[in-house]
């Protein structure tokens, strides 16, 4: 289409080029030769075909376009004015002058031309340079970034070897006492309530103490089928306590068949643990979490997702989701979702969010 416009172009500029020559002939031909100033204009008036032809086409429209006007030019000399040299001796050296207009004017068009195409050029050069530079500029920024993860994730290793050393001695002796009474005696229906709910509390800190050498963690577990839906079950149940305490309820839905993927099945508890304890913090009170999964195709993936009724995500916090100790909440630790993405991002899994304010967010999993 460029082209065609290019070429209509042209050819519009010629015929302009050749009126203008036809026009001042035509001047001359038809005026008498005793008006020796109109005869004079007329003469100068040839220049400007001849110009606009070397810009246009440099070199060659600038002498092909004076040798055209001398064509037309000379048999008017020659005819009416007597052909006498020295009597026209002017009007010779106007027609040489055409040539050597053109020529020179030819060559500066050319000249501007290819310094108009090495600016051009030496541009198209400055701006992939600079866009290769931004784009240098964003890896060294991601990668600094990076590094202060890893220094911050170094000194949480540090601080998960000290935590599950001092910590966990203690907790086993608390496991272990309760256990003992439990089983030596048979208490009241209160009383054996509240001693699951200390059992499931020491557990809980167990898990914290556990969040923290997650993220130090650097070894590859073993991997193996795993009925995804089963999974879900077994770790909700265990979740039930929480949900009653933040009176909030779950909803699972998962397909007939069984949705089976390759995965630990430790990591995958603790993301869905996590996950889920992020939904209902987020959840209202009297608010539902659901939990629903899908079997994957020739081109879906299995998946798992987590909805919740909260107030949803702001924009801002988005790029902020998933770093260690990055939290909304005043009781957070900032690592459950860091710890969700640690484990998603080394079992090449991929994970969406999409949220809306106001209308909560859904974490969606694929394997």
């Amino acid at each position: 289409m460029m082209t065609f416009i290019s070429h209509k172009n042209d050819k519009l500029y010629l015929i302009g080029i050749g009126s203008l020559i036809v026009l001042v002939a035509i001047l001359h031909y038809r005026t008498p030769t005793h008006l020796h100033v109109l005869h004079e204009l007329y003469r100068v008036l040839f220049y400007v075909p001849i110009i606009l032809a070397a810009f246009r086409y440099q070199l060659n429209g600038g002498v092909i376009a004076a040798i055209a006007v001398i064509a037309i030019y000379l048999p008017h000399v020659v005819f009416q004015w007597g052909g006498d040299f020295l009597s026209n001796f002017s009007r010779f050296l106007q027609m040489v002058m055409y040539l050597i207009i053109g020529s020179i004017t030819g060559m500066l068009a050319a000249r501007e031309r290819r310094e108009q195409v090495r600016y051009q050029q030496t541009a198209e050069k400055l701006e992939a340079s600079y866009a290769t530079l931004q784009q240098q500029s964003e890896q060294m920024a991601d990668i600094e970034d990076q590094l202060r993860q890893a220094e911050r994730l170094s000194s949480v290793g540090e601080l998960a070897a000290n935590l599950a050393h001092e910590v966990r001695n203690p907790l086993g002796s608390i496991w272990g006492v309760v256990d003992i009474l439990k089983s030596r005696t048979q208490p009241r229906a209160d009383t054996a309530e509240f001693m699951n709910i200390l059992i499931k509390e020491v557990n809980r800190l167990n898990e914290v103490v556990e969040n923290y050498t997650v993220l130090s963690r650097q070894s590859s577990p073993v991997r193996i089928q795993i009925n995804l839906t089963h999974v879900v079950q077994s770790t909700l149940q265990f979740m039930q306590l929480r949900t009653r305490k933040e009176s909030v309820q779950l909803e699972m839905e998962f397909p007939a068949d069984p949705v089976t993927i390759t995965a630990n099945e430790t990591e995958l508890r603790q993301v869905i643990i996590n996950l889920v304890l992020n939904a209902i913090a987020a959840s209202p009170v009297g608010g539902t979490v659901k939990i629903w999964g899908t079997n994957g195709n020739a081109s879906t993936a299995q998946q798992l997702a987590i909805i919740d009724e909260g107030a949803g995500i702001a924009s801002d916090q988005m790029p902020n989701l998933f770093k260690p100790f990055y939290t909304t909440k005043s009781s957070g630790t900032g690592l459950g979702l860091s710890i969700v993405k640690r484990i998603v991002d080394r079992n090449n899994w991929t994970l969406d969010v999409k949220s809306e304010p106001g209308k909560g967010a859904t974490f969606t999993i694929s394997f």
